[in-house]
Order: C-alpha cells, then structure tokens, then sequence
C-alpha cells in the first residue's frame, strides 16, 4: 500500500461519513457525487476513494439514527430502533461505539467472504431472472411486516402501496397521465415518496389535532 492510497482510505472515509449523517443520501448517491473528484487520480486511488466513501456512509448515517432517531442512510433504518433507546437513556457514547465497531467488523469479514466467493456469487447472481428478483422483493416486504410495530396488515399495505407508486415509470416516447408532471416520467424516487408521505401526514395530523406546524404568517 502506498502513501497515495493510504490517503485516499482516510479521506475517502471521512467523506463518508460527512455525506452520510445528512438524512437523505445513500450510499449510491455519495459515490455518484464524488465521483467527479477522482477523474485525474490513478485508477487505482480512484477505486480506493470511492470503495471508502461507500463503505463509510453506512457508519455516517448511524451518527443520526443514534442521536435523532432519524436514519441518515436506508441502512441505518434499524439502528435507529435500538440506538436512538440508547441515547435517551443517558447512553449514546456507547451506542456510537457499538456502531463504529459493528461497522469495521463486518466490514472486515465481507471483504473476506467476497475475496473468496465472488466467483459462485458472480454464477449465482447471473443465473437470476424476473421471478428470483420478485421473490426477493416480496421476502423484504414479508420482514417488514414481522419486525415492523403496529398492524402487521398495515404494514405491508402501505409498503404495497409505496412499490406500486415507485413502479410508475413511462417507456418510451408516450406520456398519457396529462394530470401529472412530466418530470417525474423517469420514476418516483423514495425522497420524493418520503416528502409527500411526510407532508401528507402533517396535514392529517393537524386536521385531527388542531394544531399548526406551519404559521399563517
């Protein structure tokens, strides 16, 4: 390993974790935004970078899930059950610890699992078509519903209803929904479901409630 690459770990990591404790960036995204940075690197740093930016978003997005209860990565979803109950009782230092460690050792034992595996996952992986894909969907939406609080029912009836909204997507040249912006042919993202869904309870709740989030002023 050589200096360069030394570096690009370490700021490749703190990178990471500045982009992912803002709620609302991924992992994906952080790559696609730094990307830009490494066209006049070495390839090797390059990749290096950008592995470390993606790797250090996970850890990032735990620092809010912890502290606000509110997850700054998908990832972070279930820490913020278990640590945000840590921080309101006193112990949020331990939590990020847990989170920061739990992060480097499964880190470490992917790395490893990938070095030796990745030729009968590449086959694995080749071997999947439309119904392997549609199983795995519906096994996630099926967790959702048994580690989910509340109504298991309700549950999966709004995660239905959210893939049926994010499935709204034109294909070719036609547009037929006049009603709707065309901006939004490409697809309907999870931060624009999330703002809607968000706005939508506020207005329920304040009709229910009485109560003003936002002043007439």
């Amino acid at each position: 390993m050589t200096v360069e690459t030394a570096s690009m770990v370490v700021l490749g990591t703190f990178l990471g974790i500045l982009v992912g404790a803002p709620p609302g960036l991924s992992s994906g995204m952080a790559v696609a935004v730094l990307l830009p940075f490494t066209f006049n690197m070495d390839p090797l740093a390059g990749i290096v970078f950008l592995t470390s930016v993606y790797v250090a978003v996970a850890y990032g997005g735990s620092i809010t899930a912890i502290m606000l209860n509110t997850p700054g990565a998908p990832e972070n979803a279930a820490t913020a059950a278990d640590g945000y109950a840590l921080t309101r009782s006193g112990r949020s230092a331990e939590a990020l610890g847990t989170a920061i460690c739990a992060s480097a050792i499964g880190g470490l034992l992917s790395y490893f699992a990938m070095l030796f595996g990745i030729d009968w996952v590449a086959d694995i992986a080749l071997s999947f078509g439309a119904p392997e894909i549609f199983l795995i969907a519906m096994s996630g939406v099926m967790i959702l519903g048994a580690v989910g609080t509340g109504s298991p029912a309700k549950i999966l009836a709004s995660v239905a209803d959210s893939e049926l909204v994010r499935t709204m997507q034109i294909y070719g040249d036609g547009w037929p929904l006049s009603f709707i912006e065309r901006p939004i042919s490409a697809g309907i993202t999870a931060v624009m479901a999330l703002a809607f869904g968000r706005s939508a309870w506020l207005h329920w709740h304040a009709a229910r409630t009485g109560r003003r989030y936002i002043s007439p002023e």
